[in-house]
């Protein structure tokens, strides 16, 4: 969905992908290489349970 709006868009669009506690390295590379094939300006991640509270 970002991708297809974003050549519309002056600055970046900001989303966070939120992935489940337990996601691999591997996994989380899919991640960031998908979204730098779509040509995202930028692409937040938070791995649940990362954070204290």
């Amino acid at each position: 969905m970002m991708s297809a709006v974003q050549s519309c868009v002056d600055s970046a669009i900001a989303k966070t992908v939120f992935l489940p506690l337990g996601t691999t390295s591997q996994e989380l590379a899919l991640v960031l290489l998908q979204a730098w094939e779509l040509g995202l300006k930028g692409c937040s991640v938070y791995c649940d349970g990362s954070a204290s509270a």
